[in-house]
């Protein structure tokens, strides 16, 4: 992991002084490429800087950018697409708001000859230069085993009930996180996820979610008490949170009834609640780097140099309220103890 940062950071020095041309001087509007870019959707902090990240390597680069937000809607995101092939721009990234939706659009730039660089998202199928992203198994095993840890703690052994609030499994960040948090569970025999929802990604999912589902269990202790609930990201984590706040079931890690909520992303918001009291970890991401190696990746497809690999996975960190004030969000953005 380490050497494929590292062969990233030189990868960028190489081709932002290749982008700007020899000497000081700019490049020729003729000569500079455009990288067209298409963001799955900037209704949640996450993908906002994910797009602050592109804009970043497409000031260091000295390259053209289109940046084109899909909404969360695959239909829009596959015109956005298309319209971005029509225009030549000379690479694309692409965040997919739909894992196999997006395949149509990606074998379309095969045709064109248009490089592509995938960013957080996997897809179906369809050639592209290299996936850049967090590993959503690794993470969605992380989470579980932060679980299982504080289980094992409160009873003495890992057992108890758990809840997962999912991401939309349509797309690959929501599935494998899912398969990582399963595949940890399985371990566990007296372990029961004993409900599962899909709070997309969202704040208001997250609460319907854990809404509906402290409904049909509404025990506060005792063996059919809800123990711990994994949610797929921070704003659903947030949205589950708010649920128990509003049900009266938010009470601190030294009561017996307390619910141990961990989610993935590690931004603005997630780490506000884990200060708060109303998380208690988090898997932390990288998006604004990862965005800014797309880019370097996508002009590293444009000079044709080797690609480097099919998925370029960058670490995780999991943040709790002991290491909170020390780790930075989402890699050099911000600074946790000043937010």
């Amino acid at each position: 992991m380490k050497r494929k940062q590292a062969a990233g950071v030189a990868l960028a020095a190489g081709l932002a002084m290749a982008a700007a041309g020899c000497g000081s001087a700019a490049p020729q509007a003729s000569s500079t490429p455009t990288i067209g870019v298409s963001i799955s959707g900037l209704g949640i902090p996450y993908f906002v800087a994910t797009a602050d990240g592109v804009k970043d390597a497409a000031r260091a680069d000295h390259v053209k950018l289109v940046l084109d937000n899909a909404n969360n809607s695959a239909s829009q995101q596959l015109k956005q697409v298309q319209d971005l092939i029509d225009q030549h721009v000379s690479a694309l990234v692409i965040n997919p708001v739909d894992s196999g939706a997006i395949v149509p659009a990606i074998l379309d730039a095969d045709r064109a000859h248009i490089p592509v660089v995938l960013l957080d998202r996997g897809a179906d199928g369809g050639k592209y230069y290299t996936l850049v992203e967090s590993n959503d198994v690794a993470m969605g095993k992380a989470a579980a085993q932060a679980i299982v840890q504080d289980l094992t703690r409160r009873f003495g052994a890992p057992k108890g009930n758990v809840v997962e609030i999912q991401g939309p499994l349509s797309t690959s960040a929501g599935l494998g996180r899912h398969q990582g948090f399963m595949d940890v569970m399985a371990q566990y025999p007296h372990i029961h996820v004993v409900a599962q929802a899909d709070g997309d990604f969202s704040i208001n999912g997250g609460f319907q979610a854990m809404s509906n589902i402290l409904q049909a269990h509404p025990a506060r202790s005792g063996p059919d008490a809800i123990d711990a609930i994994f949610a797929a990201n921070d704003q659903s984590a947030v949205g589950a949170a708010k649920a128990l706040k509003d049900a009266g079931r938010m009470v601190p890690p030294s009561s017996p009834e307390h619910v141990f909520i961990v989610g993935i992303d590690g931004g603005p918001t997630g780490i506000a609640a884990l200060k708060a009291g109303e998380m208690d970890t988090i898997i932390g991401q990288h998006p604004i780097t990862m965005a800014e190696e797309a880019v370097h990746y996508a002009l590293a497809a444009l000079h044709h140099r080797p690609s480097p690999g099919p998925v370029v996975y960058w670490p995780h960190v999991t943040i709790t309220p002991q290491n909170v004030g020390s780790v930075q969000i989402w890699g050099k953005r911000m600074s946790t103890s000043g937010s």
